[in-house]
């Protein structure tokens, strides 16, 4: 396990990572809104005015921002625990933790947040116990908050989040001295935070708020039409930015602290599954071509798949014809990191990895070693379309991993300028019966396309090779009846002439 400064340089790297920076802002937006609001609510109470403050308005903005950081958090801290801290982080708040999982443990921490703010208008306290309550519980809940991530990652359910045992075992696994010393520093991180702008910043900020305020009142503007000044949006826009940013950072702190999946025994993370899912999972990959890592291999694989030169030889069936030599390293290395995740039963993860490079972005022929694999554990029908064109172009492994699928498709579902090429290509590997479950139904369901005859001359001829010759005939002379007059009328006729010879 790492020590916890190189956990902390870490942590700062993935914090940094594009798809990380765009969430800061965001949240970030969000924050500073809520604060403008509060801002102005604290200086007309100054000046002595009535102003109308809405407590709602200003929990719904910090709302707003901690949800979408507890989805985007929750979701960094599984890739970190699942080895892929030093991938790319997607855009999308979520990529290997379920969307709903972390919309349900965000909305269980703003709903206590609202409890709370809301205790003074049920039963009557003073101003210094609901201070204090406050303050008790933000620590409490600040504490705990490290145990809080591990537990709902581990389990797979936000219930282990508030489960007393499990907060206890999350600090267990995590070792009791090393977890009290990462929460002291990164309480340390916002103290110094929160300290610096109360005593140094915020002084001359309100000095400058009330100096404005009071130069617009006395120049006979009302309450409502009051504005703060620009340099109190600025100051809310950096203080909303910064705190954002130490939050995804100490949180990326705690991840990387967490117990690493691969470090520990391989058969131990099998996502909830039992033995004959696990071996299920492992005959569907080894069905498609894909061996994983062994058992006795597991343990090691992912560290070292990250760490070792590239094997191209995992590039064999991809067509590498239109890239440069970094992207095939690169592609490579993504390959053996994925293999070594789903050897390691770590199935979410590893199709994380492999999602970007079979999207539609990547042509299927030059990725086809990630679109076999996702193809294997998730046979997407838009992963089959974008398989069946590249087989349409003539490369010969999409079309030998789709074939089964296509060979029990309705042809309906596939685009109408796919059929003839797969059917050409099914009929070049004598693979006869697919060629007249593609064509099946060709006129009743695209009865003006140009291609038309083509696929029926094909399918004459598939008849014919499958024993079926009266069939074709009989096909055959129904077309010319159709198509007397069309200039592919000479190859009908050929071809009717052909097997009546045979």
């Amino acid at each position: 396990m790492n020590s916890i400064p190189q956990n902390m340089l870490h942590a700062l790297r993935f914090t940094v990572k594009f798809g990380n920076l765009v969430y800061i802002l965001i949240t970030g937006l969000f924050v500073a809104v809520s604060f403008n609001i509060f801002y102005k609510q604290q200086f007309m109470q100054q000046l002595g005015k009535t102003y109308a403050f809405s407590m709602k308005a200003f929990l719904f903005f910090l709302a707003i921002a901690f949800i979408i950081f507890f989805c985007k958090i929750l979701d960094n801290a599984a890739r970190i625990t699942s080895g892929l801290k030093d991938e790319f982080v997607p855009i999308t708040p979520t990529s290997i933790t379920p969307l709903l999982r972390s919309i349900h443990l965000a909305l269980a921490f703003v709903s206590l947040a609202y409890l709370i703010f809301f205790i003074p208008r049920v039963i009557y306290i003073s101003l210094a116990v609901f201070i204090t309550l406050l303050v008790i519980v933000a620590l409490l809940l600040f504490i705990l908050a490290p145990a809080m991530l591990l537990a709902t990652i581990t389990e797979g359910n936000t219930k282990a989040a508030f489960s007393s045992q499990r907060l206890g075992e999350a600090i267990s696994e995590i070792d009791t001295g090393r977890y009290f010393a990462m929460t002291a520093i990164a309480f340390a991180m916002f103290a110094a935070y929160i300290l610096t702008d109360y005593f140094l910043i915020a002084p001359a900020i309100q000095r400058t708020i009330m100096g404005d305020l009071i130069q617009q009142f006395m120049s006979g503007k009302d309450e409502q039409s009051l504005t703060l000044p620009t340099i109190v949006h600025i100051y809310s826009l950096m203080t909303g930015l910064i705190f954002m940013t130490v939050a995804f950072f100490t949180h990326h702190f705690y991840a990387c602290c967490f117990p690493r999946e691969d470090s520990d025994d391989p058969e131990s993370f099998s996502y909830g599954m039992n033995a004959a899912e696990m071996e299920s999972i492992s005959a569907a990959l080894a069905g498609h071509g894909v061996t994983p890592p062994t058992a006795e291999d597991k343990s090691a694989a992912p560290a070292a798949a990250a760490e070792a030169a590239p094997d191209f030889s995992l590039l064999a069936d991809a067509d590498t014809s239109g890239m440069d030599i970094d992207t095939q390293k690169a592609f490579a290395l993504a390959l053996a990191r994925a293999d070594a995740l789903l050897g390691s039963n770590k199935i979410d993860a590893g199709l994380a990895l492999l999602a970007p490079y079979a999207d539609g972005a990547h042509n299927a022929a030059a990725y086809f070693p990630a679109y076999r694999r996702i193809y294997a554990l998730k046979p997407e029908y838009e992963l089959l379309q974008r398989l069946a064109a590249a087989a349409a172009h003539g490369h010969a492994p999409s079309f030998e991993l789709i074939r089964p699928e296509l060979e029990r498709i309705d042809p309906a579902t596939l685009p109408a300028d796919l059929i003839y090429p797969l059917a050409q290509f099914a009929a070049r590997q004598q693979h006869y019966p697919l060629v007249l479950t593609l064509t099946r139904g060709f006129a009743q369901h695209h009865p003006d396309h140009p291609q038309l005859i083509d696929n029926y001359l094909l399918a004459a001829r598939a008849l014919a090779k499958t024993g079926h010759a009266d069939r074709a005939q009989q096909l055959l002379t129904q077309m010319l009846a159709r198509f007397a007059s069309h200039e592919k009328a000479g190859q009908i006729r050929a071809t009717l002439k052909l097997l009546q010879a045979q």
